[in-house]
């Protein structure tokens, strides 16, 4: 019994050091090649928007480009995405992208300081990339798989001034789909909480999404 109590033990935290190696590593942005060098890039596609470019749409595309983020509704390539964009009242925009190809799951997490004075370009002060495991992958993308979120509406009509503007791009095998809701900013709203309650809480675990403007 002792002998297979030292044998547990070992392999315990040979399986601790190994995950805390892997969450170490450097990992390699594969969609750096899919940013866009002209600011006024359209990152929803117009079938989404029915032709109209809306203010809430202009505000998650200059975010999208100031964060250097890539295009996804028009990848054809065998990766599958997750990306949460974040627009709040009164703190910085924050994006969260989870990327798999194969075996290899990784997130991107950003957040985009904003001036007080329109004529200093925003900065970004949160850039952060980590391994991401299946299970975590598993997590965040089976809320989403689970639900109608393929047909859903894109948009709803909840809307006031104060709160959170949020879209959701899923990306994987059957194609792409966006969604834009609204949040009271306190992450009360059924869809938010449904769908981005394990991403956020992922996120959190490697940087703060609170700091304010």
């Amino acid at each position: 019994m002792k002998y297979l109590f030292i044998l547990l033990l070992t392999e315990l935290l040979f399986s601790s050091c190994v995950d805390n190696t892997n969450r170490g590593k450097i990992v390699y942005d594969k969609m750096q090649s899919f940013t866009q060098e002209k600011k006024g890039t359209l990152y929803f596609p117009f079938d989404t928007l029915k032709g109209n470019r809306n203010v809430l749409e202009n505000w998650a595309n200059n975010v999208l480009y100031d964060l250097k983020e890539p295009l996804l509704f028009n990848y054809h390539g065998n990766g599958e995405f997750v990306r949460f964009i974040w627009l709040r009242s009164f703190e910085n925009p924050v994006i969260i992208r989870i990327n798999r190809f194969n075996d290899s799951v990784y997130a991107n997490i950003k957040e985009l300081k904003i001036k007080a004075n329109d004529t200093i370009l925003p900065n970004i002060v949160k850039d952060t990339i980590v391994t991401v495991s299946k299970r975590e992958w598993q997590n965040i993308t089976e809320p989403i798989e689970k639900s109608n979120f393929f047909t859903a509406k894109y948009a709803d009509n909840n809307l006031n001034e104060d709160g959170a503007i949020w879209f959701l791009e899923y990306r994987n095998e059957r194609g792409y789909k966006v969604i834009r809701r609204w949040d009271n900013g306190r992450l009360s709203s059924e869809p938010l909480n449904y769908y981005l309650i394990p991403l956020i809480n992922f996120a959190n675990e490697y940087v703060s999404l609170k700091s304010l403007r």
